[in-house]
């Protein structure tokens, strides 16, 4: 058993208990000469995680024989139900269906719901449906999103999608989106050719967005410029290696990443946004997860 080390750059995470393999058993909170547990963890033999216990709510996981999650349950302090999420997959390890159960829904209608996706022979996604709405995709053979017509995407470069424009530089490196609201975001590079910085026209919130890289080539440091706000907000990125052991923000408390999983892997595909897969990489949208995190 051993105590979670300090961080780089003299950030400390919460104290954290892990065994042999370095798989994390419980996070801890010392206070006041106190240890409280803020989080225990239960694993199996093969070192995956099956229970989780936070508080009053504790969280059951469930695998098939393929090491696939079929399930996540999480229960109050009486072990009664307050959420229940199954998960089906293919042959090929792809998510085909998600059914959700919640005790305590904003409608009953939102007691039960259920989530189907289709994918082709190159596994991309063909279509969504989910309980309000149904949506179908479409690809061409190089792997690009196109219109249901099918057109080609010349020089492997999308310039039109679902009323989405694109501009690109002569390196092919996007340079101006616009949506079909009218809100434009422009991007700039640096030598290396990362993102430097985002403008905005026309978008409710941001008017700015500014990133800033180590030696690297990791991303550290995140500027949000908002309207009537003269001072920007600065979100810090903290590394161990190459992967992302924290963040933190001048407006909000730490938050700390204990393991890396691709945001498809934990949330559902929201392919409406047309742009989505792009925005999760480059940042582009300033209010989303991919933002917050990168």
């Amino acid at each position: 058993m051993s105590s979670f080390k300090p961080g780089r750059a003299g950030k400390i995470s919460p104290p954290a208990l892990r065994y042999g393999t370095g798989h994390l058993l419980e996070m801890q909170l010392r206070h006041g000469g106190a240890t409280h547990t803020l989080a225990a963890y239960g694993r199996d033999r093969l070192h995956r995680e099956i229970s989780r216990s936070q508080g009053v709510l504790a969280q059951e996981t469930r695998y098939d024989s393929a090491g696939r999650v079929t399930q996540r349950t999480v229960l109050d302090a009486r072990r009664e139900l307050v959420f229940e999420r199954r998960y089906r997959w293919d042959r090929t390890d792809q998510i085909v269906q998600q059914i959700h159960t919640d005790a305590t829904p904003a409608t009953p209608g939102e007691k039960y719901s259920q989530y189907l996706w289709g994918y082709d022979a190159a596994g991309q996604v063909t279509k969504a449906v989910e309980p309000q709405r149904e949506e179908h995709f479409f690809w061409d053979p190089t792997g690009n999103r196109t219109e249901e017509h099918r057109n080609p995407v010349w020089h492997n470069l999308l310039l039109r999608l679902d009323g989405l424009k694109l501009d690109y530089d002569g390196f092919g490196r996007l340079i101006q989106r616009r949506d079909k609201f009218g809100v434009i975001q422009q991007f700039s590079y640096d030598d290396e050719q990362r993102v430097r910085e985002i403008t905005f026209t026309g978008h409710a919130e941001f008017k700015k967005v500014e990133y800033r890289y180590d030696p690297l080539g990791r991303r550290t440091h995140k500027i949000l410029w908002r309207y009537n706000d003269p001072q920007p907000e600065t979100i810090r990125f903290d590394w161990q290696g190459l992967q992302l052991a924290g963040e933190q923000s001048d407006r909000e408390p730490d938050h700390y990443v204990q393991t890396f999983t691709p945001r498809a892997a934990t949330s559902r595909w929201r392919a409406s946004t047309a742009f989505s897969t792009t925005a999760r990489f480059t940042g582009t949208t300033p209010n989303s997860t991919a933002c917050r995190s990168g």
